[in-house]
Order: structure tokens, then sequence, then C-alpha cells
């Protein structure tokens, strides 16, 4: 009897006690992690094991006395701080931690991104970038020679995204939630407490109350990608799970002529696909790779509706992927192509009998990349510079004379794109770099809104946003008037567009003629207000059938921010939002315009239309689905891994040629154990009569349970003989 009263006191006691403990702590849930990644010999990034240790008081840092203050704070022995901090302010607070992390008081640093709440704050002359000022530099063509000009392309980079901290890292994007921190959590209980700090002194009350907050991440990897491939291996033979996986997904390739071919010289249009910041999702990527992906649409768009002229030549379209680690998706396509291992197409033209193609390397005379072209939406920036190697330019002739082809015809067609200033200067980052390093000698120029170094403040940063490309709607607008609104950067993509479809036409064509019409304006506006303004538009839904828009949608709201397209740089079996609209759209541009009108029944590979037209026209569609605007749309769109080379063995744990290419991996984690709380620390005084109280309730159980035990026989007494006949 005893026992059973213990057990239900403890369960009782527990019970209790847990009600209390999610009474007084408040989940976050509108926040995002740093999370940790790998390279082939380092760790970077945020997380630890135990990560129930780090919290701490609230401190914010949105004014430089308030920065000044924690300085002189982070010196003396407190409790631990979480610094809550405004983005420009945020490099300071990191480089204050990392001067003496092993001592420092701050045990986490949270960063303000809600654009609404910042609005209240000035942020003039802030920009930051969480890459390096020499962005990809261990694997460019430069590693090794530095004769070739300057490599700091990005001013603005401050190299956190390659660093290892040893404290957490989160960003809250919710206007509500920043509120409750900021308002309701500092400045109501703990900003006058530090008020009161003066010179070398601080110290808390027994009376006051502080609001303090718990961060939580915990992640299996560590050490290095070599080291976790190993173990992930071994781990492999036990359990389905492993510490870390391989960063990578699917370039995405189609042929315009929609005839796969090797027999005729192949021009490479291309765009990157993805991009990163120190935060799981939270990659805006306004300026890149959104301003090129729009660029790219309007051209192929244009070039659809010339394809039965473009017959001397084949333009293949590419969208790399994995491209901000270190080249991972074009190293992947270049090095698959010099192997000849590249995958097989299957193309039968109408007819039963199939046959397989695999693209060589041969044939491909030139590539043109559409850089970061965000800046152009500014007054004074209206220009492309045309950006090349100087080291292929100057030794391989044939290299020499396309580059100096298609510099004369992009100069031809527009004034506003231009050579660079110094010609030897290196080629800046681009996907170019692998194919030369990769010994696929064919020329190439990037296009970019820059000229020696990056317009962009905000490179590879959750503040690459549309706001700080200028882009801007007029408040109080229709979605529809929205949709046709001519922003400046727009327009002036226009204009530069048109041009590079026009090189692109010209490059080939025998009759040597000019297009008549531009790249759409209707098209760009609408492109434009989509990915930067409302990215569930009836534009891209009318492109989609039912059940892709419902994929679409989930993607939205399964990669956070909720609803904002990401770009993010992830393992190779999570769908990205942005990555997978892209696809998608360059399904659609790239449609076969004599099909469209087909009706829903006709829309089919199966249909004779189909397949007379296939065979009278030698060609092979891959894609057939009809759409909300009631379009056909036919289009051949394969995919290729992006997956670095360096884990063609990743399976037996072994990284492949880590020297030459990268092999970088996201560590493992359960999401579970992602947390930000905030929560109120007990008053030292209440503290203290909460243990007394406890002692004095300890004490008194056990002189209860003794007193109990002792007088059993008179509380408990059990029935005698004569009243056990009377019950039975």
């Amino acid at each position: 009897m005893n026992k059973l009263i213990l057990f239900f006191s403890v369960l009782i006691g527990t019970v209790i006690s847990d009600l209390i403990k999610e009474r007084a702590y408040i989940n976050l849930v509108n926040t995002i992690p740093c999370i940790r990644r790998f390279n082939s010999t380092h760790q970077i990034g945020c997380g630890k094991l135990d990560y129930s240790s780090y919290e701490g008081i609230v401190y914010t840092v949105r004014t430089n006395t308030e920065f000044e203050r924690l300085k002189d704070l982070n010196k003396l022995d407190i409790p631990n701080l979480v610094v809550v901090t405004l983005p420009n302010y945020f490099s300071r607070v990191v480089e204050l931690h990392q001067k003496d992390n092993e001592n420092s008081r701050i045990q986490g640093i949270v960063l303000i991104s809600n654009s609404e709440f910042l609005s209240n704050f000035s942020q003039s002359d802030f920009s930051f970038s969480d890459d390096t000022k020499s962005p990809n530099s261990h694997f460019s063509l430069y590693k090794t020679n530095k004769t070739y000009g300057a490599s700091n392309w990005n001013p603005s980079g401050t190299n956190y995204m390659f660093q290892n901290f040893n404290i957490p890292f989160y960003i809250i994007y919710d206007l509500n939630e920043t509120i409750q921190v900021i308002e309701e959590c500092y400045d109501k209980f703990n900003q006058h407490i530090f008020e009161k700090y003066v010179s070398d002194s601080f110290s808390i009350k027994s009376s006051e109350s502080l609001c303090g907050m718990q961060l939580g991440l915990q992640m299996s990897g560590s050490v290095s990608s070599t080291v976790c491939t190993r173990r992930s291996s071994i781990m492999h033979t036990l359990e389905s799970s492993s510490f870390c996986d391989p960063l990578g997904g699917s370039n995405y390739f189609t042929f315009m002529s929609q005839k796969p071919s090797n027999s005729l010289p192949i021009v490479i249009l291309s765009a990157r696909l993805d991009a990163f910041t120190m935060y799981e999702y939270y990659t805006p990527g306004a300026n890149q790779p959104i301003s090129a992906l729009i660029g790219l649409f309007g051209i192929i768009e244009l070039l659809g509706k010339h394809r039965s002229q473009v017959n001397s030549s084949n333009i293949l379209v590419v969208l790399f992927d994995n491209e901000a680690f270190d080249y991972g998706g074009s190293t992947r396509f270049a090095n698959d192509l010099q192997k000849d291992k590249f995958p097989e197409i299957v193309l039968d033209y109408g007819i039963d009998n199939e046959e397989s193609f695999v693209l060589k390397k041969d044939n491909i005379t030139s590539i043109i990349e559409l850089n970061q072209l965000g800046s152009i939406g500014y007054d004074l920036n209206q220009d492309l510079f045309i950006h090349k190697d100087p080291i292929s330019f100057g030794k391989d002739k044939n290299v020499a004379k396309t580059v100096i082809e298609l510099t004369e015809k992009l100069t031809k067609y527009s004034k506003n794109i231009k050579p660079i200033s110094n010609i030897n200067q290196q080629l800046p980052p681009s996907s170019i770099h692998s194919f030369l390093r990769n010994d696929i000698l064919i020329g190439g120029v990037s296009l970019a809104d820059f000229n020696s170094e990056f317009s962009s403040n905000f490179y590879h940063s959750v503040f690459d946003t549309a706001d700080n490309m200028n882009v801007t709607f007029p408040e109080e607008m229709t979605e529809e008037d929205a949709a046709n609104y001519t922003t400046m950067f727009a327009q002036r993509l226009q204009a530069l567009t048109t041009s590079i479809a026009q090189t692109i036409f010209s490059l080939h064509n025998p009759s040597n003629t000019d297009l008549k019409d531009q790249v759409s304006h209707i098209t760009l506006n609408r492109l434009v207000y989509c990915f930067y303004k409302n990215s569930t538009c009836k534009f891209f839904q009318d492109m989609m059938t039912e059940s892709q828009w419902k994929s679409y949608q989930s993607l939205l709201e399964a990669n956070l921010p909720k609803g904002i397209l990401s770009f993010y740089t992830g393992v190779d079996d999570n769908p990205i939002s942005g990555k997978w609209l892209a696809s998608m759209l360059l399904r659609y541009f790239s449609r076969n315009l004599d099909l469209e009108s087909l009706s829903q029944d006709e829309c089919s590979k199966d249909s004779d239309i189909v397949k007379n037209y296939e065979k009278d026209n030698q060609i092979s569609i891959k894609n057939f689905y009809y759409v909300n605007n009631s379009i056909c749309v036919a289009s051949s769109i394969y995919a290729s891994s992006s997956v670095s080379p360096a884990f063609e063995k990743f399976d037996e744990g072994i990284l492949v040629n880590t020297g030459r290419f990268s092999a970088w991996t996201e560590s493992s984690w359960n999401g579970v154990d992602v947390q930000m709380k905030i929560f109120m620390f007990s008053r030292p005084s209440i503290a203290g009569l909460t243990l007394s109280l406890g002692i004095v309730s300890l004490v008194l159980a056990f002189v209860v349970t003794f007193l109990a035990e002792k007088f059993a026989h008179r509380l408990f007494y059990s029935k005698n003989p004569e009243q056990n006949d009377i019950f039975e």
C-alpha cells in the first residue's frame, strides 16, 4: 500500500512539473538555425550535441550604445547571454564573440530579418555576405596561378559561412515573434536592468526577474566529409541512418530544337540554380540566381518562336545546380562529358524503334552564361560586362576566335553590353571554370552586372532580396496590375536579353538575318512580379497542372520561411521550392509551339497527331501535360546529377580525388531537436523560497511516510473472518 501511494505521488509530481515547464517555456517556431556542413578536411557552421546547455539572458543590440555596453559586459563574470541583434550589428557581435570564444559570455546569436520590423531602424550603408571575398576560389582556374588580376570579387564577404562556431546561430523572420522577443521579453523585463550598468559593475537584485532564451540544435556529423563518410558507411551496415549526406540535386537541360544531336555545333546557354546562406532553406536569391533565371526564360521563349530557323546549330539550355559550393553541379556535368559517362537520352521520333543519345564534348563550341544581373535595376547601373578566361583565351586559337566572335556580336546588338576594362582580369565565379578545369576547351563568356567586383552588397545572404535590388511595386495595386507593372529592372532586362537572344540566333544562322521581335515585356513583368512579390501568383498557377500546383504549394510550405522561394543547396533527396519551380518554367518556356493548341486528349505522347508530328520532323518529345491556361506543354527536359564526382564511392565510405573535386556534405540531424524558446529566469528570492519549500515538503513527506508505516495497523486494518463470511 505504501509503495502504491509513493508511485502515484511521483507520477503526479512528474506530470505537474512537465506541465509547469511547458507553460514556463514559449516555443518560437518561425526561426531557422545555422547548420553544420563539411568539406574533405574541415567542418563549418553551427550545431552542438549538448543543445540543452545553450541558454542565457536575452540581450538586444539595436544601437551603438547597446553594442558598446555588450563589449563591456562580455568581459565580466556575469550570467551567459543570448544576443538578439539587428543586421547592421551582426558582424560586430560575431567578431566580439570570436575574439575570445572560449571565455565569451555570448552563448547564442539571433539575427532579426523581418523587413517590416527593420524598417523602424536605420540600415544605411549596410552590406553583408556569408561567403568569402573570393567565392569558390579553391576550385577556380587560378588556385595556383595569381598572375591574372585581383580575385576579391565580393567586397562584402565575411567568410562566416566557412567558419566553425562553437555556439548556435538562429534567425527570426516572423514579425510577431520578433516583437515577442524584443518588446515583450527584453524591453519589458531586461532592458531597465542592463541600463543600470556602470563601469565594470553589473549586478542583479534578488527581486528582479529576467527573460531568457534557450537555443537547441542537435546534429550528428563531425570533423570532416572524409571522417563522416567513413562513419556513415559503417552505420549503413547496422541501420538505415547516416551522419552526413552529399550536397547536390539535379542539373536540368534541354535542346531547343528537340533534336539532340552531336552532328551540329552546340551552343550552351546557362544559368545557376542555387544559392546558400548560413541558415537552412533561407536563400531568397533575388540577385543570384533569380535575376539570371528571369533573363534566361525570356530568352528561350523568344528563341522558341524561331526554332525552325536555327538549323545549323543546336542550342543547349542548362540550369546548373550545386554551384554555390565549389561548382559541384557543373563539375559533375563536365566530368561526365570528359569521361564519356553522360547519362543516356532515349529518343523514339514517333516510331516504335528507340535509339539512345549521349552528349559528347567535342561539338560544344561555346557557352554563354547569365551571371548576376540584378543591379541593372538601379539608376546608374544599366550595363552588363563580358567576362572571359584570359588563360585559355591566350593559349588556344579556337577559344580566342569564339570569344572574339561572341564579344563582337554582343556589343553589336547592344551598347550596354561591354567588354571588361582589364583584359587580363580573372574569370569571376562562373560555371565555365568547371569546363576549362576538366580540359574541355570551349569559348565561354559570363555576362554580369559588374566589372571588377560584385555590384550586389548581399551575395549569398538572407538579405539578397527584391527590396535590396530596387525592385518594388506601388502599394494598393491589384495582383493583375502589379503583374503587368514594368519595373526599371524588367525594362532594362528586356533590351539586354533581346540582344543576347539575337547573338545566339545569329551564331549559326546561315541566312544571317536578325530577329524581328523582342523578348516579351509581358513575360518579364510577370516573372519579376511572381519571383519577387508573389510566389503563388496566377501566372505560375496557369503554367502548371492541378497536381503540379499542389506539389509546388506543398514545397513552399515545407521550405522555411513558408511561402518564400528557396534555392538552398541541400542533399539529393530533398526537393527545394525554387529549383523545382525553375525546372517547371524551363519546361513551359521551351515547349513546342506547334503543339501548344492541342486539346487535352491530344496532348499525349501516344496520340496519333503527336506521333506523326515527331516522325515528320524527326524530333523526340519527352514531356506532355495540359496546364491550367489550356495550353499543351510538349517539351523535353532532362536531368543529370549535380552531386560532386568526389562521392562516386560514397556508399563504400570513400571520397574520390578531393584535390580535384569538391566534397561538401551536410550533417544529418533530427528536426525535432531544433528549438528556440524564451522563458523567465526565476528570481533569486523566489528560487530560494522554492528550494526551502521543497526541502520542507521532502522532510514532511518522509515524516508522514514514517508515521503511516508505524501506525499502519491502526490506519489500515483487514477484515476478520466473520466479516469475510458475511460478504461471501
